[in-house]
């Protein structure tokens, strides 16, 4: 009875860690960088900006301070224009613009965090 109840335990707590963990998930307020994202450098050629979601599929975004050795420095108008499972968006102090229609349509974005 003893081993049972020990087994039943450890199940339960397995299954929950692998549903708490959901594989790369990255948690609202993370400072782990989204894996995915897509960039463009700017003109000033010593600098990039996000451009859009490319292949990430995070719904809490932590942008990157750097890409490729560059600063971040920018979002590009319309970079995640109707990424509707977006809940959050941590930005890197380094963001100086965000373009127009960044997150339009992002209805289940609930939070802005700056690093």
């Amino acid at each position: 009875m003893k081993k049972r109840f020990l087994f039943v335990l450890l199940l339960a707590v397995l299954c929950l860690f692998f549903v708490a963990c959901d594989g790369n998930e990255v948690v609202p307020g993370s400072t782990k960088p989204s894996q995915g994202l897509t960039f463009t450098v700017n003109d000033d050629g010593v600098s990039c900006s996000v451009s859009g979601i490319g292949s990430c599929t995070d719904k809490h975004l932590v942008i990157p301070a750097t890409y490729n050795d560059l600063p971040v420095t920018g979002i590009t108008e319309r970079a995640f224009f109707y990424c509707t499972l977006l809940e959050s968006v941590t930005f890197p102090e380094s963001i100086e613009a965000v373009g127009e229609a960044a997150f339009e349509g992002c209805n289940g974005l609930m939070a802005v965090y700056i690093n």
